[in-house]
């Protein structure tokens, strides 16, 4: 095969067993790969009802179809499987180096099932599979379970959790080596239901290239475009950083629990600060972008700590959220939370739960153990992140997610528990600036998330205008809009007034899919990408590849059907409509700070756009279930789950 390796390898931990596989062809034009080829591999074997923690849920890694060539950030590899934070479908991305070793080790779909009888690891050494003991890294914390690896087998790429995983706190993440993760959706609890502790893989397998001269003049195109997006070298500096001056300005920060938009002190967490702490940048393998920062603190109680950080995630929920408003603190909890194997957004998103719970009263000081939950306290912070992995005192209860959580305490603490559809929302406060992307909080497959949907031209310093929810303020010219890689269908509905504003709900549609190609293809998804890589070229580097014709209109169809099957399987496993809408306060309560102080969202037109939305993609306006007609026109076949 070209593009691809040619092989899946399904490991049955019950029964001590891997067995291999060829990789059907037809699959490569319907889903070709990654988070596409997740999609088709749990809609066949995986019963909608089952427990996520039992051994009959599956996990699932792909790499994207790029992976492994030279195409520009071609490094991402898709992990899913059913949530044990949500009950839905649970899928969750990361690059650096991971997915192209286990891509060179001849393997296109790692499947896992079952359970292992004791604390195992997998070795995939150029292609040789193991089931081993891991009863030597108990307890490890990730960066030290993949240096114990290392050790043993060389310069091998590894996947671990720590002790999140092992007592299956419902976030925890999967780490990738040191410094990445699978972060959300808690496929890191998923592997210690499994006692899976890691993953360590190596190989040298090429990949071969249907077509050299087409390949080259198609990466040498992409290269073009994602170089030549004009605020290339501000994300190459800054990387998303950029996000927390931009969110400071608007008073959108999400500041003790979403309580404020603005935070005293976040001057120091703006991106001017980044040069006291950044030493180098860093990317992943075959990209050109270099986002990602390696960074040191100078002086004070962390002085000499370093680390992969100061991406805006880590800043704005470590940050903003709990009050923390110093790099150095931020750093330090990232440090502890990524070694723990801690999904960040999670883990910040419950803290300030028990932050703000016990500020009101709801939560006491015999309910923490004698912690004293204060805003701006990394102490307490750091506290609070290891007794939520090692499950200890009030960590049993934050270890559950912000839903079960308060479920459990009760007491009125439920109005202060935000997430959608189960799963922690991370760090834009949409009423003071409504768009596609905060709209996107709630059509996201997985739940309350900003990292499957975002228009890719925007200009965000712009205001919304005001009581504004189905168009959002563009603003930019129109031989841009004229140069974007997009199906005219969606251009011309997708743009009102020369690109004055966008519509929402049709942009949503459009821009779910296009990340959904890139998590399938397996590319980045930051704006120098998102805003020049669309169908055409993917298609131009797929074709070239893979010797496959697809032509733009059919790549995005096959965003299409994978987001239908996933919908499908989300109402299959209970998704009702009522789960469609942002936690009360951002409806009831207005913004008492900032710039868009006063603003708060308005029930019954969001609602009325999530009927919109479900009608664009050609599902019921009420129950958002894909028609059969869709179904029939997408190609969709039944299977026995679904």
């Amino acid at each position: 095969m070209y593009g691809y390796v040619g092989g899946i390898v399904k490991i049955d931990l019950s029964r001590n067993e891997v067995r291999s596989y060829d990789l059907p062809l037809e699959w490569c034009r319907s889903y070709i790969g990654g988070l596409g080829f997740n999609t088709k591999i749990l809609w066949d074997q995986l019963p909608p009802n089952i427990d996520p923690l039992s051994p009959e849920n599956i996990v699932v890694f792909s790499p994207g179809a790029f992976v492994g060539t030279s195409i520009p950030t071609a490094s991402r590899c898709e992990a899913s499987a059913k949530s044990p934070i949500t009950g839905r479908f649970g899928t969750s991305n990361s690059g650096l180096f991971w997915g192209f070793m286990l891509k060179a080790s001849g393997i296109d779909i790692l499947i896992i099932s079952g359970k292992a009888e004791k604390l195992s690891y997998i070795s995939i050494i150029n292609g040789e599979v193991n089931i081993r003991s891991a009863e030597h890294l108990k307890g490890f914390d990730c960066w030290s379970t993949a240096d114990s690896l290392r050790r043993d087998y060389g310069d091998v790429e590894v996947a671990s959790i720590g002790p999140a995983g092992e007592n299956m706190v419902r976030y925890a993440s999967i780490e990738n080596n040191y410094y990445d993760a699978w972060g959300r959706c808690g496929l890191g609890a998923v592997l210690g239901s499994k006692n899976v502790k890691a993953i360590a893989v190596v190989g040298d397998k090429p990949i071969s290239i249907a077509n050299v001269r087409e390949y080259e003049e198609a990466c040498s195109e992409a290269y073009s475009r994602i170089t030549s997006y004009p605020l290339f070298n501000l994300w190459r500096t800054y990387g998303t950083l950029v996000a927390s001056d931009a969110y400071s300005s608007q008073g959108i920060l999400p500041a003790k629990n979403f309580q404020y938009g603005t935070i005293d002190g976040w001057e120091r967490c703006l991106r001017e600060n980044l040069h006291k702490y950044k030493k180098k940048g860093i990317s992943c393998i075959s990209c050109p972008i270099a986002c990602a920062h390696w960074v040191e603190v100078p002086e004070g109680g962390y002085k000499g700590l370093k680390l992969k950080d100061l991406e805006v995630t880590w800043v704005l929920e470590f940050g903003a959220k709990l009050g923390l408003t110093d790099f150095d603190k931020i750093m330090k909890c990232t440090e502890v939370a990524s070694k723990l194997g801690l999904d960040c957004c999670s883990s910040a998103s419950v803290i300030a739960w028990a932050f703000e719970c016990f500020e009101r009263g709801i939560l006491s000081m015999d309910d923490t153990g004698g912690l004293r939950l204060k805003w701006g306290d990394e102490e307490a912070v750091l506290k609070l992140l290891e007794d939520t992995a090692y499950r200890r005192g009030i960590g049993n209860i934050l270890a559950e997610g912000v839903k079960r959580a308060s479920q459990i305490v009760g007491r009125g603490s439920e109005k202060y528990a935000f997430h959608i559809k189960g799963l922690e929302i991370p760090f834009r406060d949409p009423r003071g600036r409504w768009g596609v992307w905060c709209f996107g909080y709630l059509t996201n497959i997985r739940g309350g998330d900003h990292l499957r949907v975002r228009a890719p031209v925007e200009l965000f310093k712009l205001p919304q205008p005001k009581d504004e929810y189905w168009l959002e303020a563009c603003g930019v010219r129109r031989e841009v809009i004229d140069q974007l890689d997009m199906i005219e269908e969606f251009k011309s509905r997708a743009f009102i007034n020369d690109g004055e504003y966008i519509n929402i709900p049709v942009m949503t549609v459009w821009s779910e899919n296009l990340i959904s190609i890139y998590n399938s293809a397996g590319i980045c998804i930051r704006p120098p990408v998102l805003g020049t890589m669309g169908p055409t070229i993917i298609s131009k580097l797929y074709k070239a590849t893979t010797g496959i014709n697809i032509s733009p209109e059919e790549v995005m169809k096959v965003a299409d059907r994978i987001i239908s099957m996933q919908k499908e399987m989300n109402i299959a496993m209970g998704e009702t409509r009522d789960e469609y809408r942002y936690p009360d306060r951002f409806y009831d309560e207005a913004l008492p700070d900032g710039p868009n102080k006063g603003k708060k969202l308005d029930r019954e037109v969001i609602d009325r756009m999530v009927s919109e939305y479900f009608k664009l993609r050609g599902w019921d306006p009420e129950t958002g279930k894909p028609r059969e007609e869709k179904l029939k026109e997408l190609k969709i076949e039944h299977s026995k789950f679904y």
